[in-house]
């Protein structure tokens, strides 16, 4: 699935950039992926767009760590489309008090909504006055 979105991204015109807690090789399913970027230090406020791609206990796992939490709820407040998958969800959303919204999407939907700034969010997230 990563290895897809990946490839679409970039059939797209756009550059894929993995995150992950830590920077270099990660276990995945089916193999092994690198990590490009270290979550404490690659903020979502960098990218168009988030997707997150876990493993159900992986995810809640990083729902107990802040800046985890932070990651997705900064890139709400930015108005960003946030692909998440089923733990994802369950587990990091609500801690960071996301609702999901018409930018919140299955992984396997992000490449139909993509990079766009959802702005209805924005008086849900900011004080406007």
């Amino acid at each position: 699935m990563i290895d897809t979105l990946v490839a679409d991204i970039a059939k797209e015109g756009g550059t894929a950039f993995l995150v992950a807690p830590k920077i270099g090789p990660l276990k995945v399913k089916g193999g092994t992926l690198k990590a490009d970027g270290q979550l404490a230090g690659s903020p979502s406020v960098l990218f168009d767009a988030v997707v997150a791609i876990l493993m159900p206990e992986r995810a809640e796992k990083l729902a107990g760590d802040v800046g985890a939490v932070a990651w997705f709820a900064d890139a709400w407040y930015h108005c960003k489309t946030i692909g998440a998958c089923g733990g994802t969800r369950q587990h990091l959303l609500p801690k960071a008090n996301i609702e999901p919204d018409d930018g919140i999407v299955d992984p396997e939907d992000f490449m139909g909504v993509g990079p766009i700034r959802h702005w209805h969010r924005e008086p849900e997230v900011r004080d406007l006055a």
